[in-house]
């Protein structure tokens, strides 16, 4: 990493380090780590097309149809373009580098969530570390989580959970530490991202911060009182796979292969059609489908239904999936 005037700093999430030369006032500092898994650069204007010619990924659309997202893989790596909020050159390696690009070449609170929330949960698929989207919470000493779509309630359940001393644990990534017996999974970094009407009806009129300029969810953290277990690994119970709403809480359990085709569907995951990262994928969560630990939930998307959910959620799981 090039010498900055900034001093470089370590970082721990989801069980990986990050050494930035940018502050990540998020994050929880690492002293002592010799390597990291990461390495952080900031510049001021478009990182350079240093790999060749981009080959198109993925593109991923707001709901009004103008680009959020366009990933493309290039000669050493990937590139994430965020239209009009910030570029990431990822170079493949260990440790794998991130080059951040933003108009002032600072890491707003913006920037920083994309890197957090997006280009490092897609970056850990390089450095063979699985990770789901999905938010979790610790029961009984053991993970319980919830793997779903943008907008299906993983946030607003762990959010739940935690208002009633169950510490949340990740929030819209869950990383596989170890396949075990037993499952291991490592922690997120201590927040939740909830829109204001979850706020409102969990947290209250708290005034929290905004996750993004481009969206209104707030970001819940442990200086606003959210209760989160320390980032460490931990053995997981169950994984529940949010369905459609339904007026009662459901709960399906799914065969080894209805539960691989889920977990593989909400794996992180920068080339999806890679062949050698599809057989590392099915390699990794095959163990996983067969142990029993992965369920279908429907419930009412109602907040006043909630505490019967997560009580319904609490006995499921203590009857269920892997013991701690």
């Amino acid at each position: 990493m090039p010498k900055t005037s900034e001093p470089v700093r370590t970082y721990g999430i989801y069980g990986a380090t990050v050494r930035s030369d940018a502050p990540l006032p998020e994050l929880a500092p690492v002293q002592g780590c010799a390597d990291a898994d990461f390495e952080i650069e900031v510049e001021p204007c478009p990182a350079p097309a240093r790999s060749g010619r981009a080959h198109p990924l993925t593109r991923r659309l707001f709901p009004d149809g103008s680009v959020w997202l366009d990933l493309s893989r290039t000669s050493d790596g990937f590139v994430l373009s965020f239209p009009s909020l910030a570029r990431f050159a990822v170079t493949s390696g260990r440790p794998v580098r991130i080059r951040c690009s933003s108009e002032d070449g600072r890491l707003s609170s913006t920037v920083r969530h994309l890197l957090l929330d997006q280009v490092i949960p897609l970056s850990l698929s390089i450095l063979g570390r699985p990770a789901f989207h999905a938010s979790a919470v610790v029961l009984g000493g053991s993970v319980v989580a919830f793997a779903g779509n943008a907008g299906q309630g993983k946030s607003t359940l762990a959010a739940s959970f935690a208002a009633i001393g169950a510490p949340a644990f990740s929030d819209d990534c869950l990383v596989l530490a170890e396949s075990g017996p037993p499952v291991l999974v490592g922690a997120g970094y201590s927040s939740l991202r909830l829109w204001p009407d979850t706020v409102q009806a969990i947290v209250g009129d708290a005034p929290l911060s905004r996750v993004a300029s481009y969206s209104d969810k707030r970001r819940f953290g442990e200086e606003d009182g959210l209760l989160m277990e320390a980032a460490r690994n931990l053995p997981l119970r169950c994984i529940y796979v949010l369905g459609e709403p339904s007026e009662t809480v459901e709960f399906q359990t799914l065969t080894p292969r209805e539960a691989l085709i889920e977990l593989v569907r909400f794996t992180y995951l920068m080339d999806p059609c890679d062949p050698s990262v599809l057989a590392w994928q099915f390699r990794n969560l095959a163990p996983l489908a067969r142990a029993g630990m992965v369920f279908g939930l429907r419930y009412p998307r109602d907040y006043g239904a909630l505490e019967t959910v997560t009580q319904a959620v609490a006995r499921h799981a203590a009857s269920h999936g892997s013991p701690a």
